[in-house]
């Protein structure tokens, strides 16, 4: 794979100012590993804002159990794509961003869950 090529959507806005400084502040030290890091969960709430406009927290309505169901269901998802397939995770373009919705989905799910759980909210809110 290239980084930091045009092509390369989780790479490209990562090695800027902001986002050094962003990772100071937060008290990470802004190491190229760091700054890939922090592109992923960057992806990862572009995708969660997107989708939250259309459906207001909908997430918070199944509580840490039904985050765990998803987890699930989003994992065995991942499996099924990338575990016993001829398919490499590193593809460029849009067939890669196709194949790794599902991850981007699992990570926000196990945000959902933390914050569930902090709030005590283990089978969800009306």
């Amino acid at each position: 794979m290239i980084h930091g090529t045009e092509t390369d959507f989780l790479y490209k806005r990562t090695d800027t100012p902001e986002a050094q400084e962003f990772l100071k502040s937060i008290g990470v030290e802004p190491t190229p590993s760091a700054l890939r890091q922090l592109s992923v969960f960057a992806r990862c709430l572009q995708i969660f804002n997107s989708r939250n406009q259309r459906y207001n927290d909908l997430w918070s309505s199944r509580g840490y159990k039904g985050s765990l169901f998803q987890m699930d269901h989003k994992m065995a998802r991942v499996w099924e794509i990338f575990w016993d397939s001829e398919q490499a995770p590193t593809q460029i373009g849009d067939e890669f961003e196709e194949n790794t919705d599902d991850v981007f989905d699992l990570i926000n799910y196990c945000a959902f869950f933390l914050r569930n759980a902090q709030d005590q909210n283990a089978s969800g809110r009306k």
